[in-house]
C-alpha cells in the first residue's frame, strides 16, 4: 500500500487495487468435466497419422502392439461367440488386427481421427475373414450414434485416458452392450 502511494505521487498515475477475480469472455464448458480439448486432440492425431505417410506414428507402434496383445489375451478368456465388437479409440487397429472369425464376426473401429483409422490399408486385415468398419466418432458421443443393446463387446486400447467424462462415458457405453456383455480397457 505504501509503495503504491509513493509511486502515485511520483508519476501522477492513479493505481487501483486489483481484485482476485477477473472476468472472461470464454463460454463455460458444455460438460462439467472438460479437461481435454477434443478438437485439439483430433488435430494432433490427424497430424501424427499423416506426417511422412504415417511413418512417424509407426515409431511407437511397438507399445500399442504390446498393449493390444495383452488385451487380446484377456479377450480370449471370453467363451461366448461374439458377433459385433467395438474397438473404441482404435487408431490404426492394433487390437482389431488380432481378431479372427473365431473371436468375432464384425469389428467396428472407432476413433476421433479419420486419418488414424485410414493409416493402414485393408490388406492387413485380409485373411482374417472378419468384417471391418471404420468410423470417425468421438468416444464421448458413441452413445448418441449406436442403438442400445446392439454390441456384444466394447474394447479400448490406450484411448480412454483422453476422455473428459470417463465415468459418464463408461456408463453410456455399457448401455450399448447386450446383457452379460463385456467392456474391456
Amino acid at each position: 500500500m505504501y509503495a503504491s502511494r509513493i509511486l502515485q505521487q511520483r508519476t501522477g498515475i492513479l493505481y487501483k487495487k486489483r481484485g482476485l477475480a477477473s472476468f472472461t469472455n470464454t463460454p463455460p464448458p458444455s460438460s462439467p468435466f472438460e479437461v481435454f480439448d477434443r478438437k485439439a486432440k483430433q488435430i494432433q492425431k490427424d497430424r501424427a497419422a499423416s506426417r511422412d505417410n504415417g511413418e512417424r506414428s509407426r515409431i511407437v507402434d511397438y507399445l500399442r502392439d504390446e498393449v493390444a496383445d495383452r488385451m487380446f489375451e484377456r479377450f480370449m478368456d471370453i467363451r461366448r461367440k461374439l458377433h459385433n465388437v467395438v474397438d473404441l479409440g482404435a487408431g490404426s487397429g492394433h487390437f482389431s488386427k488380432l481378431l479372427e472369425t473365431e473371436n468375432a464376426k464384425q469389428v467396428m473401429m472407432l476413433d476421433l481421427s479419420q486419418k488414424s483409422l485410414d493409416r493402414d490399408s485393408n490388406e492387413e486385415f485380409e485373411g482374417h475373414f472378419i468384417v471391418v468398419a471404420r468410423l470417425q466418432i468421438d468416444e464421448e458421443e458413441l452413445h448418441k450414434v449406436l442403438p442400445p443393446d446392439s454390441q456384444d463387446a466394447i474394447v479400448s486400447c490406450l484411448s480412454l485416458h483422453w476422455v473428459n467424462d470417463l465415468p459418464g462415458t463408461c456408463r453410456n457405453d455399457s448401455n450399448l452392450t447386450e446383457v452379460h456383455s463385456d467392456m474391456t480397457t
